[in-house]
């Protein structure tokens, strides 16, 4: 297992995610600058990630969160722990919210850096559901399937793909 992963490039590497073009009139591209959790899987207290760097490397012996991070990533974006649904014996076992703060919801906030400012994208839930919402600098917040709606169209501006497909399928999201 290498633990090691270049955070900042998560949004920026070569990939369907941006689905930048020749044609396309920017070359910004969405930068993922802070991580913060609590009561997420492994992390029972409140802990902030600064991934503002050009490259951040996650390293650390088993069982210190580096799963757990990466977890976080794709829940607060996507809402959903694909991997683990398969591994659940029963619909009713927590595996969002941390075992030590049960009956406490889930919190996963996402700063990124977008070119028209920044967004904090913050879902909170457990393994019954999530709500998402997305607040962009000089814009009313967002909450619900039309925050879900406008992430999609900001990660993933002119192309179909699916914010899912995108993070799933292309490695950005994969640990070796």
């Amino acid at each position: 297992y290498s633990p090691a992963a270049s955070m900042n490039n998560l949004l920026t590497a070569p990939s369907p995610l941006l689905n930048r073009g020749p044609n396309s009139m920017t070359s910004f591209e969405p930068m993922i600058d802070g991580l913060r959790v609590e009561s997420f899987r492994g992390f029972r207290d409140f802990r902030e990630f600064d991934l503002s760097a050009t490259a951040v490397v996650v390293t650390g012996p088993n069982g210190t969160g580096k799963t757990s991070f990466f977890d976080a990533l794709q829940w607060g974006l996507l809402g959903r722990l694909e991997r683990l649904e398969g591994l659940r014996a029963r619909r009713n076992v927590e595996h969002i919210v941390n075992q030590y703060r049960l009956g406490h919801k889930a919190s996963v906030e996402i700063d990124l850096r977008l070119e028209s400012g920044s967004a904090i994208v913050r879902r909170t839930g457990d393994q019954g559901g999530s709500t998402l919402e997305l607040r962009r600098t000089g814009e009313p917040p967002l909450f619900g399937d039309e925050a879900e709606s406008v992430l999609q169209s900001i990660l993933l501006p002119h192309t179909d793909l699916t914010l899912e497909s995108a993070l799933t399928t292309s490695g950005l999201m994969q640990q070796d």
